[in-house]
């Protein structure tokens, strides 16, 4: 493995991108080093700091990288692999849920802002339900169900009888417009109304039905309501 020409081990130790997070800490790194450390080899063709270097070149940044898919980052560069894009995208995960706890986010805004952040690029619409216990702490949440760009549709019985098995005790409902349109529809509204219907018959709190636009969230009030954003 090289870095600009010279193998990686041929550099003072002191040089090494782990040494040096070893002996600066994290925060005296560059990106295209702690990518570096995060990656651990580079390939035939390009040493550890190239290929971080070729991966920020690539994406423009960090941002972009860490909403990229796994597939994603594989293909970007040649030699990648699963394993270092596997390890690279959950380095991304665990800096945002600590990122959530850190600022002290209630349970269900830091499962939104989660949310939020991984339907941002995502060119299809999504619906994903949350199930949360009688102190608002997230049981578990699952994508319902997932469409193109025109929508998508929601089983109704699965949600429910997965609120039961979790015996949970709210649920909320949130769902993504990949085409940018910020309005909830019509259809959006009246699910909000059954949903709620339909969890009050089983003494299930219906927590709320959210709308994601562009890394937003609003919500989506029954069909005899405004929303509040």
């Amino acid at each position: 493995m090289t870095a600009g020409g010279v193998k990686l081990k041929q550099l003072p130790q002191s040089s090494r991108p782990r040494e040096r997070l070893c002996r600066l800490g994290a925060s005296g790194l560059s990106d295209v080093e702690l990518l570096a450390v995060l990656l651990r080899t580079g390939t035939a063709a390009q040493g550890v700091l190239e290929l971080a270097g070729s991966l920020l070149a690539e994406f423009g940044g960090l941002r972009a990288m860490a909403q990229a898919s796994p597939s994603e980052l594989v293909q970007s560069i040649g030699g990648m692999g699963e394993a270092k894009a596997a390890a690279l995208l959950a380095a991304f995960e665990l800096g945002r849920r600590s990122s959530n706890e850190q600022e002290g986010l209630p349970p269900l805004k830091a499962w939104l802002a989660d949310w939020a952040c991984q339907l941002r690029p995502e060119a299809r619409e999504f619906v994903v339900a949350g199930f949360f216990d009688d102190q608002d702490r997230l049981l578990g949440d699952e994508r319902l169900s997932y469409g193109g760009p025109d929508g998508a549709a929601l089983d109704m019985p699965y949600l429910l009888r997965r609120a039961v098995r979790l015996d949970c005790r709210g649920v909320a409902l949130l769902h993504n417009h990949p085409d940018g349109v910020s309005e909830p529809s019509m259809e959006d509204r009246k699910l909000t109304d059954y949903l709620a219907c339909r969890l009050e018959l089983l003494n299930i709190r219906f927590i709320g039905h959210f709308l994601i636009v562009g890394g937003r969230v609003s919500v989506v009030s029954g069909s005899s309501r405004r929303d509040e954003r």
